[in-house]
């Protein structure tokens, strides 16, 4: 069976203020690239890992756009496809996208493919990693929880699993991850995990960034790198000093707009995950005080 692993789309209308193109274009035009590339290739199955929204606040047009493009993929929730966090997708733009058939959420219920005995299993962002009912056939995970390789993303890091760690623990025979913008892969014996990244760079720290997908075959458990097509860096991106600058305020902006929209923000959940997110984006101190001051109960 031809699995086609993708990684984070983040679907948004909106650049980011580090893109000098037609983001939106742009975005269109990869997003239509898998596609073909899935029909070319004869692919079986459409992943992706989580976080195909940037926001649960996506407007009608992006929901219909995803809807007139994609059939049947499977997918799990991230934390941006959540209202608040909740593992409750009814009232969000992935659960309209599930009821038009565009997408199929996986869950801990096994998902069973009868072409090559492949069985799909979920773990959205907050949802503990299911168990595996039948060891005979060909067990894949897809999760989105923050997996690293090797070093540290960020001095600190904390709340993350290793890669071979997961492959050695939780049997399954292939493991698609997202969470992680950055592109790599693992494997112990001929397990594999394959974490993508970010179809999109949206920030100055992924100028670098170099968008892929992973043609996997389960018969030869044999994973194909296939690069996305790109602008460098230069034509798309501004890479000065205040650009980093108007990104960090446009990150504090949106935060502070959602912590005051709604009381169910107040979970000890979120703040520990709000925590987690300033000190991998590397937040400056006199920033994060602001954002704690917009919090519920802590000022």
């Amino acid at each position: 069976m031809k699995i086609l692993c993708c990684g984070d789309l983040h679907a948004r209308e909106k650049a980011p203020v580090c893109r000098i193109d037609d983001f939106f274009q742009t975005f269109l035009f990869k997003l239509n690239w898998i596609i073909n590339m899935a029909i070319d290739r004869e692919v079986e199955a459409v992943v992706f890992p989580g976080d195909v929204f940037d926001t649960f606040r996506a407007s009608d047009f992006l929901k219909k756009t995803l809807i007139e493009r994609l059939s049947n993929v499977l997918v799990v929730s991230g934390q941006h496809d959540q209202r608040h966090h909740s593992l409750d997708l009814s009232n969000t733009p992935l659960g309209v996208l599930e009821a038009a058939g565009a997408v199929n959420i996986l869950s801990s219920r096994e998902y069973i493919m009868l072409l090559d005995e492949v069985s799909f299993y979920g773990s959205s962002w907050g949802e503990d990693i299911p168990e595996i009912k039948d060891k005979g056939r060909f067990n894949i995970l897809v999760t989105h929880q923050m997996i690293i390789k090797d070093d540290l993303l960020w001095s600190g890091q904390e709340s993350f699993s290793r890669a071979k760690n997961l492959l050695r623990t939780t049997g399954f025979d292939l493991i698609i991850s997202g969470d992680n913008h950055q592109f790599f892969m693992e494997n112990v014996g001929d397990k594999w995990l394959i974490n993508c990244g970010s179809l999109m760079r949206q920030s100055i720290d992924q100028a670098d960034h170099r968008p892929a997908v992973v043609l996997f075959d389960t018969k030869t458990r044999k994973p194909e790198i296939i690069y996305v097509p790109i602008k460098p860096s230069a034509e798309v991106m501004s890479l000065n000093e205040k650009e980093r600058e108007v990104e960090k305020n446009e990150k504090l902006e949106r935060y502070k707009e959602g912590l005051r929209s709604d009381s169910e923000y107040e979970g000890v959940d979120f703040v520990s995950n709000l925590g987690e997110y300033m000190k991998k984006e590397k937040i400056e101190k006199g920033v994060c005080d602001v954002i704690w001051e917009a919090v519920p109960g802590r000022n």
